[in-house]
């Protein structure tokens, strides 16, 4: 009776995926070892909390009870993340060929693809890209319904580094296509398939999967960085810029963030560069036809207003070396301000684009007395009409 309680108990909580209670449970109860039903248990769910060697344990406790294929398969797991992987092929090899033989005189395929799954990402790890495709693509046939796990677009996710690894980038993505119409939600496949894009130079492509990847997960930081490097390469520089400083506000801190900023505005800075300088409008002061500016002798500053034209943004204006107020981030922008004129007989106005690109204009200054009356000299006749109409 304990027995059953222990088993149906490790069950809910493999059920729940709490494995670290399923191992608790089962070694509590003595005699585990001779039972294959806990041992099966008990070895998958080692490798889930990483004892591999714990696992490599409780299946060969299994294997010295009977030759079960689920044994050879947990050693072949568990050998597999230790990256012994010569060995892990040998027990996924067992345990396929025991499950061949089993299901071959029920004349029926083995549903346990996961053996073949397992088997074929195997052989993409260690360069036997031909063998591993013969086994996806037999893990595929054997759940056609995708009814078990792992399921098919796990599998064709999988499938496209076997591809990867022969440098059939197309055929990879391919792949994910196929990984990707199946769950259209699969962040991961978009991901590879972003990266995949970018390798053979269709920019355009993935950044659309980038930006999939970015709608289902925002914080995604590799997705940021991987759009800005595609708009780099296309040239949308504005795109670049706006979307770092996007993705600077979630990550503050990021280096490699802060140094893509930096290459994108030089990028912009290179591609906008011209060499015009900007043209001054002065609206005020009032000036006579020879430019000059008339000013009271007692005149210290002047206001002085205008608009600095140009193709590119304005950096600087300023009068007399006094800094004029404008908008920045507008073309041709509106200027004001105040210049100091004392004891000065010209007002120069200077403005400057952001490429360095400078104009300086001069206004002469001529100053009359605060003081000085009009005076008329005139000679001749001053004749003047009544209202009768009679000249006098």
């Amino acid at each position: 009776q304990k027995k059953k309680y222990c088993l149906r108990l490790a069950e809910c909580y493999v059920a729940l995926n709490r494995y670290p209670e399923v191992v608790a449970v089962l070694q509590a109860f003595s005699g585990y070892y001779k039972i294959p039903e806990a041992l099966q248990m008990l070895a998958p769910a080692k490798i889930k909390t990483k004892d591999f060697m714990g696992a490599i344990e409780t299946s060969n406790k299994a294997l010295n009870l009977y030759a079960y294929h689920w044994a050879y398969y947990y050693v072949g797991v568990a050998e597999d993340s230790l990256k012994y992987y010569q060995i892990a092929f040998t027990n996924y090899q067992k345990a396929i060929d025991i499950l061949q033989s089993a299901f071959l005189e029920n004349k029926s395929k083995s549903p346990h693809q996961v053996y073949y799954y397992s088997m074929a990402t195997l052989l993409t790890k260690i360069g036997k890209y031909d063998e591993a495709s013969k086994y996806f693509r037999e893990t595929i046939s054997l759940d056609q319904d995708d009814k078990f796990e792992p399921s098919t677009a796990e599998v064709y996710y999988q499938y496209s580094k076997m591809y990867v690894g022969k440098k059939l980038f197309n055929d990879a993505i391919g792949c994910l296509n196929n990984a990707i119409g199946l769950k259209n939600d699969f962040s991961e496949a978009y991901n590879y398939r972003a990266q995949l894009y970018q390798k053979v130079g269709q920019f355009q492509n993935a950044i659309d999967d980038y930006n999939k990847i970015l709608n289902l997960n925002k914080n995604n930081l590799q997705a940021h960085k991987g759009k800005v490097q595609c708009e780099l390469e296309i040239g949308k520089y504005p795109d670049a810029i706006a979307d770092i400083k996007r993705a600077q506000e979630i990550f503050p801190d990021d280096a490699e963030l802060k140094e893509l900023l930096s290459i994108a505005e030089d990028k912009q800075y290179a591609a906008n560069k011209e060499y015009d300088p900007p043209t001054i409008k002065l609206f005020n002061p009032q000036r006579d036809f020879g430019n000059t500016v008339y000013v009271s002798s007692l005149q210290k500053e002047v206001r002085v207003e205008g608009e600095a034209d140009d193709k590119s943004r304005i950096a600087s204006v300023n009068a007399n070396g006094q800094e004029m107020s404008f908008d920045s981030k507008s073309l041709n922008p509106h200027f004001k301000g105040k210049a100091n004129i004392d004891h000065l007989d010209t007002l120069v106005v200077t403005a400057k684009d952001v490429y360095n690109n400078k104009v300086a204009v001069s206004y002469p200054i001529y100053r009359f007395d605060y003081y000085s009356k009009l005076m008329v000299d005139f000679s001749g006749t001053v004749s003047a009409v009544d209202g009768n109409g009679v000249t006098a």
